[in-house]
């Protein structure tokens, strides 16, 4: 890796993916969900006790489980005191 994209990128190195500063690990409750900022979001109780990565972009909050994403939430869902 050149070290442009390592400047640009200020990755974390994970499973041979480059994961952007904006991207943060959490990890699943027993009730299969993520406390995100003030948000709470559902991720479903079959991956409880599991890490996802949440990356938040410019319109959106998108969750992903090993590579695959599973969640994508525009800020406008997002509200503190709902369980999306």
């Amino acid at each position: 890796m050149s070290d442009v994209r390592l400047a640009l990128c200020h990755s974390i190195r994970s499973g041979g993916l480059c994961i952007s500063e904006a991207a943060r690990r959490f990890g699943v409750c027993d009730r299969g969900r993520i406390n995100f900022k003030t948000y709470r979001i559902l991720c479903g109780s079959g991956i409880a006790g599991q890490r996802v990565r949440v990356e938040e972009r410019d319109r959106e909050v998108v969750v992903f489980y090993c590579s695959r994403q599973i969640r994508c939430l525009s800020h406008d869902q997002l509200k503190p005191d709902i369980i999306l």
